[in-house]
């Protein structure tokens, strides 16, 4: 539909023109005249008529209307490229030549050639007569040479009002867009002051500084706002400005740098398509799957434009245009899911949104830029109309981004008086808590004080001073040395120097006070913060000399304890020992007594007894008168005398009187010899010559042990001899019994023995407090050592 719009409307001017001619007889249109192409140049073909001449091929029939390019040209020697080819050809030397008549021409008037678009080397004769040129000799041009909106001015002499001849010499690569006329470019003669085809640089320059403008604005908004959608648009607008500068290249002054120009060109088209969906999503604060990948494919076309032969990089651009239709659509379908979040749908709910007047401009803008496309694919026209609505389009989003920047920054007024009253509040909570921080400082009763890294004092409290006895001046000219010994001195600078890699400061020291009292303390603390531009340590401080001395004395009360607990627990054992012992002696002791009992009771049985019943029969028979009771008298004195003997005997068992009456030795050596009578074992002993008094209980106790110790050996030894060893010294009475019998077996223990004697003798030493030790020979004999305390007894 634009297409052929457009083209009425040309063809009406056309028409127009040539109704008009009579009026404005002063200008001629060559794009409707005869053109004619062949390959090369020859001099003298600037004055051959192409009409007349062989070898020109008539193009008129190619479009008619307008000036055409190499590639727009179908003749028999044109070369073929295939689509997306890396191949380089050889740059191609054509002519076109057009003849015309000019019947309005003055001879008064000066007049000019104008041509909207022409590109790579040319040469332009009049009537065989060179009016311009930009030609090079080299074979393959460093780049194309663009010129636009081109007025060259002509010699009167050389312009006829008939039977005129223009002739386009022209070199350039075979397969580049730009080689000839492009975008359908129009020709023509105009008289100076009233050309047909007015410039439209200055509008192109207005637009370029416009565009610069809002890019630098809304790149300082970026920054400001932080916002992402404005950094985007900012880039956009700067992108759509350089696109203007590659338009404008003809003005400048490296016209040379054709190739250069043309990539950028090509460049800021893929960047202002990739920013083009990217803003819209950026200003939802959202990055669409579409987006990611259409901006891939975008770069990607901007790396090869960057690396491949010029006639590659129009099938890129065929590509890029087609992609527009994908940007359409995209826009169109964000438009559809944003109406339906609108309840109600209102026109004026989209509008004063905002997004809904970036669809608008957004459609508008790619609308046009389709047109575009299609209208230069069919008729290869200049007009371009995308790049006004591209800025139209900018402004209007401009507008957008304005009132929403306005807004933010009322809101952020009003945000920024909410906060402020905020922060007075807030400034008067840490005033308050300053006051009550500094009030727990100051009348803490723990010391806190404040270091630098190398343990100066800042600030302590009160508590902090008390500690030490020094004012806070006295303190500040202290030295390390004069609060710490060597020791101490060594161990703050080792803690410090770990906290200075940990952050943590902890170590018990011991100080030394104003009055040279030496007290333990214990820091601990933390690398915090900036005070004063520098980092400090902030410290408590405790006093642990008192509480050392208390774990001392609970320590060594608790030490005293276990020990009393571990003597307690042994006399505990040694109680439950001696309670098992005396048990066991005491049922051996029963057992004893019973046997003595039962040994008494038949020997009472069998001497007394039957002495007795000896008596009482010899008295039956002083009853009868014939026997002879003088001998039966004699023989029942002679009886009780025997009884007599046994019941001393017994009662000296039981009790010698002679320990009474005479004293312990010589009870002893009575024993002894009643004991060798009795056994035939000779007893060696020699008792003391000094008389020694001892206790009843002492004495009781060493008469006993001679008693069991002989009585052992006579029943158990069968030894032939015993020597008995007596000593007395330092309160200590020392025995010691040796025989010459069979001895002891090897595991004996007199602990445990089965002999009732070594068992009593070991029970009655214990209980005196003594020792008593039994050992034996190999070759046979037993020793009895026996030692006596004479105080415990």
């Amino acid at each position: 539909m634009a297409p052929m719009i457009t083209k009425i409307f040309y063809r009406s001017t056309l028409i127009a023109l040539i109704v008009l001619m009579p009026v404005f007889s002063q200008t001629v249109d060559l794009s409707t005249e005869n053109k004619y192409f062949k390959s090369g140049f020859q001099p003298e073909w600037a004055l051959e008529q192409p009409g007349v001449a062989t070898g020109w091929f008539s193009i008129k029939d190619f479009g008619g209307e307008r000036f055409p390019a190499y590639v727009d040209i179908d003749h028999p020697q044109k070369q073929i490229r295939p689509a997306l080819s890396l191949k380089k050809y050889d740059d191609v030397r054509f002519t076109i030549s057009v003849p015309f008549h000019f019947p309005g021409m003055q001879s008064d008037k000066s007049y000019a050639l104008t041509i909207k678009s022409i590109s790579f080397n040319w040469e332009i004769y009049l009537n065989g007569i060179l009016v311009n040129s930009n030609w090079s000799s080299a074979d393959l041009l460093a780049g194309p040479i663009r010129g636009k909106n081109l007025s060259i001015p002509l010699p009167s002499s050389a312009l006829k009002d008939k039977n005129n001849l223009l002739v386009f010499r022209i070199k350039g690569p075979p397969h580049h867009r730009w080689t000839g006329f492009y975008y359908g470019s129009p020709v023509g003669i105009s008289a100076v002051d009233q050309r047909l085809f007015p410039k439209n640089d200055i509008f192109m320059l207005s637009m370029m500084a416009v565009l610069i403008l809002l890019g630098i604005f809304w790149t300082v908004i970026a920054v400001i706002d932080q916002k992402t959608n404005l950094f985007v648009f900012a880039g956009w607008c700067l992108a759509y400005a350089l696109f203007f500068f590659t338009r404008l290249d003809h003005l400048w002054q490296f016209q040379t740098s054709g190739y250069l120009m043309v990539r950028i060109e090509h460049i800021t088209f893929y960047v202002s398509s990739l920013l083009f969906p990217l803003f819209l999503d950026t200003y939802q604060s959202r990055i669409s799957l579409f987006t990611k990948y259409f901006g891939a494919i975008q770069l990607f076309f901007v790396f090869l434009t960057l690396i491949v032969p010029m006639s590659f990089l129009f099938d890129i651009n065929y590509v890029w245009q087609r992609m527009i239709l994908l940007v359409a659509v995209y826009i169109m379908c964000q438009m559809g899911v944003y109406v339906r979040t609108l309840e109600p749908v209102r026109f004026s709910r989209f509008i004063q949104s905002g997004l809904g007047i970036i669809f608008l401009a957004m459609i508008l803008h790619v609308g046009v830029a389709i047109s575009d496309v299609i209208e230069f694919r069919v008729e290869y026209r200049d007009d371009l109309l995308s790049r006004y609505s591209m800025v139209f389009s900018t402004l209007i989003i401009s507008a957008v981004l304005a009132r929403d920047f306005v807004r933010r920054y009322i809101e952020s007024r009003g945000l920024e008086e909410r906060l402020g009253v905020e922060a007075e509040i807030q400034n008067q909570e840490l005033r308050q808590t300053k006051d009550y921080l500094e009030s727990v400082f100051n009348n803490s009763g723990e010391g806190i004080a404040v270091f630098n890294l190398k343990i100066n004092i800042i600030q302590c409290n009160q508590a902090y001073l008390d500690l030490f006895g020094y004012t806070f001046d006295e303190y500040k000219n202290l030295t390390l040395s004069d609060l710490y010994d060597g020791d101490g001195v060594q161990m703050l600078l080792d803690a410090r120097k770990k906290a200075l890699a940990s952050g943590l400061l902890r170590l018990i020291v011991t100080v030394i006070t104003k009055s040279g009292e030496l007290r333990k303390i214990s820091i601990t603390g933390n690398q915090t913060g900036v005070l004063g531009g520098q980092k400090y340590f902030i410290t408590n401080v405790f006093d642990l000399t008192e509480r050392i001395e208390m774990e001392n004395q609970l320590r060594k009360s608790k030490e005293g304890l276990e020990i009393s607990e571990k003597k307690l627990l042994q006399l505990v054992d040694r109680l439950n020992e001696q309670g098992r012992a005396l048990r066991k002696t005491s049922g051996r002791i029963l057992a004893a007594q019973e046997n003595e009992r039962g040994r008494i009771s038949r020997e009472l049985h069998d001497e007394v007894g039957q002495t007795l019943t000896a008596i009482d029969l010899n008295l039956e028979r002083l009853k009868q008168p014939k026997e002879n009771q003088k001998l039966i008298l004699d023989e029942c004195q002679s009886l009780v005398q025997t009884a007599s003997k046994e019941i001393h005997r017994f009662s000296r068992d039981l009790r010698p009187a002679i320990l009474d009456d005479m004293g312990l030795f010589p009870a002893i050596t009575s024993f002894i010899r009643s004991f060798e009578k009795r056994t035939d074992i000779m007893v060696n002993f020699t008792p003391p010559e000094e008389k020694v008094a001892f206790s009843t209980n002492i004495s009781i106790l060493i008469y006993r042990i001679f008693q069991e110790a002989l009585t052992n050996a006579s029943k158990h030894a069968n030894a032939a001899a015993v020597s008995v060893e007596y000593a007395h010294a330092d309160n200590i009475i020392s025995l010691l019994f040796s025989d010459d019998g069979v001895g002891f077996p090897a595991d004996y223990n007199e602990a445990g023995s089965d002999q009732l004697g070594l068992q009593g003798i070991n029970e009655r030493v214990q209980l005196a407090g003594g020792r008593f030790s039994v050992s034996s020979s190999i070759n046979g004999g037993a020793e009895l050592n026996v030692e006596i305390p004479t105080t415990n007894v």
